[in-house]
């Protein structure tokens, strides 16, 4: 997925403060984590490579938490309407098979042995993306991601002994708007 953006100083949006303009206090955002490392053990694994550009993250850069959980920016709230991701097999049996998303200590939408969101694509893939028709988790009801919460990101992965998962190969994404509160 790529993202463009253009300096426009004149047609449809001239102040940069209204709905639209680069410093308008509400932004749509997709969050693209992955997994930071190579995956070639049956196991969790942590979300924890932010593939952003540098300033367009809404989490801190705390590096005294988890690396598969990420703390809110003060300041800033995100509602997510939908997520999605993208979990290819390396091969054989190898594959990521569930999602675990907690806020703070609670694990969203699962059940109450936390399983997890199944994401087993061999399956059937819960959080499957596609623009047509469009596909993906849409949210029953928004997320709210509140400033200085601690958000953690993991997956559980079955390796087959043989083919291994590369770094940066499973993505995980949130859509919805960022707002910057006070702006």
């Amino acid at each position: 997925m790529d993202a463009y953006f253009e300096d426009v100083t004149e047609g449809d949006v001239r102040s940069k403060t209204v709905p639209g303009g680069s410093l308008a206090s509400r932004h749509f955002i997709v969050i693209n984590l992955s997994n930071a490392v190579a995956l070639s053990a049956t196991g969790p694994f942590g979300f924890a490579s932010l593939d952003m550009p540098a300033g367009l993250t809404p989490f801190t850069g705390d590096t005294t938490i988890a690396t598969d959980a990420r703390r809110l920016a003060a300041g800033q709230r995100v509602t997510a309407y939908l997520l999605a991701g993208d979990f290819p097999s390396p091969g054989g049996t190898s594959r990521v098979t569930r999602v675990h998303i907690f806020d703070e200590q609670i694990e969203m939408w699962t059940s109450e042995n936390n399983e997890g969101l199944f994401v087993d694509a061999s399956v059937a893939n819960e959080l499957a993306f596609d623009l047509d028709p469009l596909e993906g988790f849409i949210l029953p009801q928004p997320w709210i991601l509140e400033p200085n919460r601690l958000y953690t990101f993991r997956g559980d992965y079955t390796d087959d002994g043989v083919n291994h998962g590369a770094i940066n190969s499973q993505r995980l994404f949130l859509v919805g708007i960022r707002e910057f509160l006070g702006v």
